[in-house]
């Protein structure tokens, strides 16, 4: 059997990102009105925070920011938000208030040099890209 790939360009998939931010915007689950949901949201942010151990020097970056609910509540490092929604990035950069470096790009090809940061955070973003192997390829150079 056969399986096909079908190629998209980036700025088609950027397209497409923006408007699924539209119809399902991440920073609403930690703002949710149903507490249940708030309090999967904070646990899972908890989670995170708990499996990686940041020092007050190293620098962090979280890879799909999104709206930097999950950045935000680093308890110490030098923060780097990236994100390829430039929407959703607006809305880190009203939550951060200068407290991350905030970049738009691609986790698939991201712009920074090897082994620059100490920490990574990756969550709830493979599930939504075209090329998670190659996004991993790219992480792992941290």
């Amino acid at each position: 059997m056969k399986i096909s790939t079908v190629k998209i360009k980036p700025e088609e998939f950027k397209k497409w990102n923006e408007s699924m931010l539209d119809k399902y915007d991440p920073d609403s689950f930690h703002h949710h009105y149903n507490p249940l949901v708030r309090y999967i949201e904070r646990k899972r942010v908890k989670a995170i925070f708990k499996l990686i151990d940041i020092r007050s020097r190293d620098r962090v970056i979280e890879v799909g920011c999104g709206a930097g609910n999950v950045i935000e509540r680093a308890p110490c490092g030098i923060l780097f938000g990236m994100d390829l929604s430039e929407t959703i990035l607006n809305k880190a950069k009203k939550r951060m208030n200068n407290e991350a470096f905030l970049l738009q790009g691609d986790v698939q090809n991201l712009p920074y040099r090897d082994l620059i940061f100490e920490r990574v955070i990756c969550s709830e973003v493979l599930e939504h890209i075209l090329d998670p192997s190659a996004a991993l390829k790219e992480i792992a150079r941290f």
